[in-house]
């Protein structure tokens, strides 16, 4: 008499849906991993732009501007101060953001003025700066990252502050 072992029909059936089941409480939390560390680098982006304007400034003693053009970020030596990039400006950096989901809106004050303006004193020309990002399913946005005048920089979550 010879023994087979082998599965029946009904035990991978009952597997699969048990995988089926546990795979509709791990997708939505995958997605979210994934959701945090594209913002996690957005931020990153940014957080280093803004810190290489501030040192480009008190390393010339020279105006830099950071503007950001659809989904491209620009930092330019900025003479003239007034946001635009002159045939004779130093451009520092020029980079793609990770905007996979979401769109990323530059609020400041004065609102005239589409660029932040880093100057050689150590400070801003504008009294702050906050960059909003929201996601494409969201009307709320994910996080706001906020720019003093000082040059502070704070990344604001829905519920928690991270500095």
């Amino acid at each position: 008499m010879s023994s087979q072992s082998a599965f029946t029909f009904m035990e991978i059936l009952i597997a699969l849906c048990i995988f089926a089941i546990l795979s509709l409480f791990f997708i939505p939390s995958l997605q979210d991993i994934t959701q945090s560390a594209d913002d996690r680098m957005l931020q990153t982006q940014l957080i280093r732009a803004i810190e290489l304007a501030r040192r480009e400034t008190s390393a010339t003693h020279q105006p830099v501007a950071l503007k950001i053009n659809a989904n491209e970020l620009i930092l330019f030596v900025n003479a003239q101060q007034n946001g635009v990039i002159e045939k004779d400006s130093d451009l520092l950096l020029q980079q793609t953001l990770h905007l996979k989901q979401g769109t990323l809106h530059l609020r400041q004050f004065p609102h005239y003025q589409h660029y932040l303006l880093f100057l050689p004193q150590g400070l801003m020309a504008n009294d702050n700066a906050t960059f909003w990002y929201y996601r494409s399913q969201n009307a709320k946005p994910a996080w706001r990252l906020v720019l003093s005048k000082s040059g502070r920089v704070s990344v604001v979550t829905q519920s928690l502050q991270i500095t």
